[in-house]
């Protein structure tokens, strides 16, 4: 794995460079086509997807089966992640690549040890979960605030 493929990924470029080091070993690279699942609601997370130039968007499938979207990570992300911080191992969602290419990925047990050794990974992780909660109560307050053409320049 070559150094631009760390910067691929903007979590993963932020983390100091000996840890990034230390996790590369346990990063698998991986090429997702339009349509592969990652995982589905209830299903227990296996691997922590780290998006360099694939697209994943999460949806919420209803009862009758229609999924929504509510939200899409790319290179400024991660899946599986967030959910593990809070000590939670169950997706909520369906995972599901929208644009192909590539994502980085680690086994989730492996993921959770080093978040818990490497103070850079920990810090890196909290402040994307705390940007994630932040994104999801602007687009809350805007889809209350604005007439729906408004939503949509968002």
């Amino acid at each position: 794995m070559t150094s631009s493929l760390k910067a691929s990924n903007q979590l993963l470029a932020a983390l100091p460079p000996e840890e990034f080091e230390l996790i590369r070993p346990d990063l698998v690279d991986l090429d997702l086509p339009v349509g592969q699942v990652l995982f589905n609601p209830g299903e227990i997370f296996r691997d922590v997807y780290f998006p360099t130039t694939a697209v994943i968007s999460m949806r919420i499938v209803m009862r009758d089966g229609q999924a929504v979207e509510v939200g899409a990570v790319g290179h400024e992300g991660m899946l599986g992640g967030v959910r593990l911080f809070f000590d939670d191992d169950e997706a909520f969602a369906r995972a599901i690549c929208d644009v192909s290419g590539h994502v980085q990925k680690i086994a989730a047990e492996v993921f959770w040890a080093r978040v818990k050794a490497f103070p850079g990974l920990r810090h890196v992780v909290h402040h994307y979960t705390h940007t994630a909660f932040m994104e999801t109560a602007q687009s809350v307050a805007c889809s209350k605030a604005h007439t729906l053409p408004q939503c949509f320049a968002r």
